[in-house]
């Protein structure tokens, strides 16, 4: 019965298995910067570009991280967003918000993207009483209205 419960745990909170639930540890550091990135003013035609945007404060200074098939791609905070360019094709994005294994929350999302299109994704994390997480695709128009609370975040991976 021990046992039992013990794999139970592992199943229905995989944050305490010890795994990398969204991708390998690296190390990594950000910065708030002014001013578009080259992705939004210059668009590959050849890439999707993917907008990622945390535009609420309900997270205080938690770390929002996403990645895509398994590689990191950018980390939010409250009030920011970041852009990223992928391959056209079937993506599976993981957000962990947190750090240590009880605070972490995961949320997925599967998505289709195409070359020259630009795509919305929002990080939403609650840390109270009911904490979650969740990732969600928004609408071009929401987005629009959204991005304006929010400062680029550029994600840069120690060597």
């Amino acid at each position: 019965m021990k046992n039992l419960i013990l794999a139970l745990s592992f199943l229905l909170f995989p944050a305490f298995a010890g795994g990398q639930i969204c991708g390998p540890d690296v190390k990594h550091s950000t910065k708030r910067v002014d001013g578009k990135s080259p992705l939004e003013t210059s668009p590959p035609s050849d890439k999707a570009v993917i907008y990622v945007l945390a535009p609420t404060y309900e997270v205080g200074n938690r770390q929002m991280k996403l990645s895509a098939d398994r590689q990191w791609i950018g980390v939010n905070e409250h009030h920011s967003y970041f852009v990223a360019a992928l391959e056209p094709g079937e993506h599976e994005f993981c957000f962990k918000s947190g750090s240590g294994r009880v605070s972490e929350l995961v949320a997925r999302l599967k998505l289709t993207t195409e070359a020259g299109k630009s795509y919305f994704l929002l990080q939403h994390t609650s840390v109270g009483f009911q904490a979650f997480s969740s990732l969600e695709q928004v609408s071009p128009e929401d987005a629009a209205i959204l991005l304006k609370k929010c400062k680029r975040m550029e994600f840069f991976e120690k060597k």
